[in-house]
């Protein structure tokens, strides 16, 4: 297993896919990259051998996950290679050597279609290719969630505003219907047919008590009460109603271009 230096590792690492490195080696027919036009093809078996292969040939070893500092232990004869995963993808995986800044790099076997490097170069390329497409896609992503923030805060300070509008639109209407009410049409309108009725109830009472009790002239009672009662409704209509939406049209006549007009017609139903 030949290890290379190359530099750019250190600034694609953190665009690595978060792969458990267990799962990504077993099962999966890994060829080591290597300039020297050898097939060298690891098998990682999740009972912890290993198949080493060149060209065909090789021996069966065996593997083991570290996770106390995250390093993958590889038999080699007589001795071990220690390696930490640095990037992870389904594709590749690049591997650093304890104490060194070299890697050794496994590709899968099932993906030669899509990365066959040759050269340490063309690895260079490759490698440089996926941080120019991470970088691009980071600061699309950034725009977005800058474009989406400057979105909310929009929509954020729209609802504000028109909150505030709709507020002070309640503000006004209340003090306009406020207004309207100030100008006395009603108030005094109700006051004369209050007087009416006291002095139905009063001449009503002094003419059956006085004159159809007496005479034993209950019968005539209804007839006494009901015109009183058409003439105090009718009374409270024109009072009430009339005279008050007469006094509306007058206003609107003398005083055109009054804010206040919407909101007496409103009322009076002009």
């Amino acid at each position: 297993m030949k290890t290379y230096l190359l530099d750019t590792i250190n600034r694609i690492k953190r665009f690595s896919e978060k792969l458990d490195i267990r799962t990504a080696l077993c099962n999966t027919p890994w060829i080591v990259f290597n300039d020297t036009g050898d097939k060298e093809l690891f098998i990682f078996n999740s009972d912890g051998n290993v198949l080493i292969t060149i060209n065909g040939l090789g021996v069966k070893r065996t593997w083991q996950w570290v996770a106390a500092n995250q390093s993958l232990i590889i038999d080699q004869d007589d001795s071990i290679i220690m390696l930490h995963p640095e990037y992870i993808s389904s594709s590749i995986i690049a591997l650093k050597r304890d104490g060194t800044n070299e890697y050794a790099f496994l590709i899968d076997e099932n993906n030669q279609d899509t990365i066959s490097p040759k050269t340490i170069s063309e690895l260079k390329t490759y490698f440089f290719e996926i941080e120019q497409k991470a970088i691009a896609l980071e600061e699309e992503t950034r725009k977005k969630a800058i474009a989406l923030e400057e979105e909310s805060k929009r929509k954020a300070i729209a609802l504000e505003e028109e909150y505030k509008k709709k507020l002070e639109k309640e503000r006004y209407d209340a003090e306009m219907r406020n207004k309207v009410d100030q100008l006395g049409y009603t108030s005094n309108g109700w006051l004369f047919p209050l007087i009416f009725f006291v002095v139905l109830i009063i001449t009503s009472n002094i003419i059956i008590n006085t004159i159809l009790l007496p005479t034993n002239n209950e019968e005539y009672i209804p007839l006494i009460i009901l015109p009183f009662i058409v003439i105090f409704f009718a009374y409270v209509f024109i009072w009430g109603y009339i005279i008050p939406k007469r006094r509306a049209k007058e206003y609107i006549n003398k005083h055109p271009g009054d804010p206040i007009i919407p909101y007496i017609k409103e009322k009076y139903g002009i």
